[in-house]
């Protein structure tokens, strides 16, 4: 199937030069494409999207890859229709516009950034199964995470990471609600190790020097330190 595939492959290739012969003249210049061109700002109107960098980013490549592969389309329709140029064999033709639609799939699926599914996708294609299973997720931006940032680098979390601090740190790993930061441990609280170690001196030592030359043992003076102070 190869060999027969070759020609659709160059013809398709050659749309793909066409086009971006003509991008500079046609939708550049009508500021249709571009990161400041209407698809751009048609994709930042989304609410849902535009506070969201990897999203905005995948729709706005899927855009203007899908008027890419238009154009070929319509490319490919005046040079091979009999209405139009006529130059080309239709089927050729046809063709092409089928391998170009492949390769920009492909393209696309390698480019995701939302959920890391390029990567993903990438590693697939390379057939490094656990590669892609530990790069689904992350490291992203924005984006519901499955891994390394993970949920952390979602917008949400990061809101409910400074509106709810618990002790030291907030939903870091091994540092939430452990005992170096929370759990009302011996760090943090007088409930053991050095809390209640340093009351008890703190609390003896003002015994030791109440009883010295001022107060004796049920009131008996001369006792010193040796007093017990039993309230």
């Amino acid at each position: 199937m190869l060999p027969a595939a070759l020609g659709g492959a160059a013809a398709a290739f050659v749309a793909f030069g066409a086009y971006e012969a003509i991008k500079p003249y046609a939708w550049d210049r009508i500021m249709l494409t571009g990161p400041t061109g209407y698809i751009s700002k048609a994709v930042d109107m989304i609410p849902v999207v535009k506070d969201n960098a990897n999203v905005s980013a995948d729709l706005k490549n899927f855009a203007e890859k899908g008027l890419a592969l238009g154009t070929i389309g319509g490319l490919a329709y005046l040079v091979s229709s009999k209405k139009g140029l006529n130059l080309v064999d239709a089927k050729l033709a046809g063709s092409a516009v089928g391998l170009a639609s492949i390769v920009y799939a492909v393209q696309f699926l390698g480019e995701i950034n939302t959920l890391n599914l390029g990567s993903v996708f990438t590693n697939i294609a390379q057939g490094k199964i656990s590669n892609a299973r530990n790069a689904f997720g992350g490291p992203i931006n924005g984006t519901l995470g499955m891994a390394n940032n993970g949920l952390a680098n979602n917008a949400v979390f990061r809101g409910a990471h400074n509106a709810l601090p618990m002790g030291g740190y907030m939903m870091k790993g091994a540092h939430m609600m452990g005992a170096h930061n929370n759990m009302m441990g011996a760090h943090n609280y007088s409930m053991g190790g050095h809390g209640a170690h340093g009351q008890m001196n703190t609390a003896n030592t003002a015994a030791i020097q109440r009883g010295t030359g001022r107060s004796g043992f049920f009131g008996a003076k001369g006792l010193g330190a040796s007093r017990v102070n039993l309230f």
